[in-house]
């Protein structure tokens, strides 16, 4: 006999609105119950914002380098 786990998918907004009332000061604990998900998932979302925002971070730092390379071959020494 095979099982299957099925997983349900949130979108986006949801995501930010669960994320948004976590930061205006509610518990973790009453957040999850409010919006009906489990604390892994609540957990697993923020893990993934902190993640994405490094990353975003770090690609606007790159660029900013790159365009500061450009930049610099017109400017007369």
């Amino acid at each position: 006999m095979r099982y299957t786990i099925l997983m349900k998918s949130y979108g986006i907004d949801f995501r930010k609105r669960v994320i948004n009332y976590v930061e205006a000061g509610h518990s973790k604990k009453e957040t999850c119950q409010l919006f009906g998900i489990s604390t892994n998932t609540l957990y697993l979302w923020e893990k993934q914002l902190k993640e994405a925002d490094f990353f975003l971070i770090k690609n606007i730092l790159d660029n900013v380098e790159v365009f500061s390379d450009f930049i610099g071959r017109f400017v007369v020494k």
